[in-house]
């Protein structure tokens, strides 16, 4: 448990600093709602990414076996991901936090233009956002879900670690 919570700080911050280049290159909104919000799913996307790299390292004893199991689960889990051809997802999308990352970073982004975009402000409209939301099957009112679905994806993952740890050890002596 202390060595995730001393590793935090060390997989946001390259995190961190990796959005907020990008966030004003990309020309995304920058208003402060949607920025905080990018800043929340940031972190809490890169703390699931962790544990479950920590989980899987508990579980599997060498890097060859985990390797293949990772490339298997990480294959059908961005297959999962919404094409906009259907409104149903797989139950595996559930638990994957490329998921819950990938539709509140959309959501967040679609959900208003901010004023460094006057031309396109104009024109915006709650119908427009819909709109585009709905080509990914997405919902507007999405953020607090895969918010919480971020922070589930976290403890379910600490805790396979720590269960797969504690039988590892275990089964050692």
């Amino acid at each position: 448990m202390a060595r995730c919570i001393s590793l935090m700080p060390l997989f946001s911050t390259d995190g961190l600093i990796m959005l907020f280049v990008t966030y004003w290159m990309i020309g995304l909104n920058t208003s402060v709602g949607q920025i905080t919000y990018a800043i929340i799913l940031s972190l809490l996307s890169n703390q699931a990414a962790s544990a479950f790299g920590i989980a899987m390292s508990c579980i599997f004893p060498t890097a060859q076996v985990l390797s293949f199991i990772l490339f298997n689960i990480s294959i059908s889990t961005l297959d999962d991901l919404g094409n906009g051809e259907s409104t149903a997802r797989p139950v595996s999308s559930y638990t994957s936090m490329y998921r819950y990352a990938f539709e509140g970073h959309v959501v967040n982004q679609w959900s208003s233009i901010d004023e460094f975009h006057p031309e396109a402000r104009a024109t915006w409209t709650d119908a427009t956002r819909d709109s585009v939301l709905d080509g990914f099957s997405f919902s507007a009112d999405a953020i607090p879900w895969d918010i919480l679905g971020l922070i589930v994806n976290c403890i379910v993952f600490y805790l396979i670690g720590f269960g797969a740890l504690l039988f590892r050890m275990k089964k050692a002596r």
